[in-house]
């Protein structure tokens, strides 16, 4: 179950089942297969013309654990949108690269998706929350000290080390690929797409008028989301991936350490601006259980590292991306 064991159940279309798929497939065609699946996700635009009204009778605070999500997933996007062309054009010359050949549309369907997530959160702030520019209260110095002062500079690190006679280019790229996918995508987006998941449902739950055809008190909202956790749970497969093409043969037990060595060091700042977040209002106002998103960001690492040990050229008896990602 992807949301916090306190709260309501989310339906299955919010993170993504229903997609079948074959009994043995690569992760590049999985990609595509879902982004097939899903469609171009920022192609469409959504209707939140009548959703202002509902968002104002939020309390305050609801509106606020709102915008700051919203602006953290802006502010991410944006980081990262800016290192990815270089990130990428560099993988693209590297003979060790993890993404060659017939992979390469990959890293422009990752690039086009990143972007999305962005133009996703925007639209919302702007349009609904009346809110142009992530608030400073959201960007609390753990968040920044993540994507400023670690996952940024480690894009540059990497670069570097692919210029340098005596660094090593692959370890630099499984530290970036495990900040990136496995903290910030990961950990950090699908752990706070889980957390809004519930909140929506609270919310439909609580307002009886006001809602859509489908129960939805924040339509526009929920499928911003929805599409968000589409893009973010496929790139971290995809991540992993990567992560395991540079663990193949006699790279696997330098790779194995430092992306464990790399957890150790930053799932601590990741753990710490989940208490910047839950500490900034008091109650919280969404009945969400800080210990259990804790509890199952330590699942998903487990889980996620156990599968670094599978051949991921294919896998049986996959059904849907659920198999692949917790």
């Amino acid at each position: 179950m992807l949301l916090p064991s306190h709260g309501p159940t989310p339906d299955k279309a919010f993170f993504g089942d229903g997609l079948t798929l074959p009994a043995r497939i690569t992760i590049p065609e999985m990609f595509r297969r879902h982004r097939e699946h899903h469609g171009v996700l920022c192609a469409i635009v959504i209707d939140v013309s009548k959703e202002t009204q509902n968002f104002k009778s939020l309390t305050v605070p609801q509106q606020e654990v709102l915008i700051h999500v919203l602006s953290r997933l802006l502010y991410a996007s944006t980081i990262i949108n800016r290192r990815l062309p270089e990130f990428h054009s560099t993988i693209a010359r590297q003979k060790q690269s993890t993404i060659e050949g017939a992979e390469g549309d990959i890293r422009s369907m990752v690039a086009f998706d990143t972007r999305a997530i962005g133009s996703l959160c925007a639209n919302y702030l702007n349009d609904v929350c009346k809110t142009p520019a992530p608030p400073a209260v959201a960007l609390t110095p753990n968040f920044l000290k993540l994507f400023d002062r670690i996952l940024a500079p480690q894009f540059d690190a990497y670069l570097a080390a692919t210029k340098s006679n005596t660094a090593n280019p692959i370890a630099a790229e499984v530290r970036l690929r495990t900040i990136y996918h496995v903290i910030a995508e990961g950990l950090g987006a699908v752990s706070a797409i889980k957390g809004m998941g519930a909140a929506l449902q609270q919310l439909d739950s609580r307002h009886e008028q006001g809602k859509d055809q489908s129960g939805r008190y924040l339509p526009g909202l929920y499928e911003t989301f929805q599409r968000i956790a589409f893009i973010e749970r496929r790139n971290v497969a995809y991540g992993l991936f990567c992560l395991n093409r540079l663990g193949t043969g006699a790279n696997y037990f330098s790779t194995t350490r430092e992306l464990l060595s790399t957890v150790k060091e930053v799932r601590p700042v990741l753990e710490a601006m989940r208490g910047e977040t839950f500490g900034r209002w008091s109650p919280f106002p969404f009945d969400i259980d800080r210990q259990s998103l804790q509890d199952q960001t330590a699942k998903h690492v487990q889980g996620w590292i156990k599968k670094l040990i599978i051949p991921w050229a294919g896998f049986k008896n996959v059904e849907s991306l659920s198999d692949i990602i917790c």
